[in-house]
């Protein structure tokens, strides 16, 4: 298989691949493509960064509890 795209790559590290490009593609990284290793790598990083909790207004003492927001 030539390089994956890299939207072929992030679709297949979120498990989103059909199986036949989960298998061209795990065939393909398990050449130790160096090129291929690095974008996984940066798609991996991402996804182990932690979530911050974002408020979605200011605080108020009387107010009721705010729903918060996961980015």
């Amino acid at each position: 298989m030539p390089h994956p795209e890299p939207h072929q790559l992030e679709r297949f590290m979120r498990g989103e691949s059909p199986r036949d490009e989960c298998r061209l593609i795990v065939r393909h990284l398990l050449t130790g493509c160096p090129e291929c290793a690095v974008i996984a790598r940066r798609i991996w990083a991402l996804a182990e960064r932690p979530l911050r909790r974002l408020p979605l207004s200011p605080i108020s003492v009387k107010s009721k509890p705010r729903p918060v927001v996961w980015v």
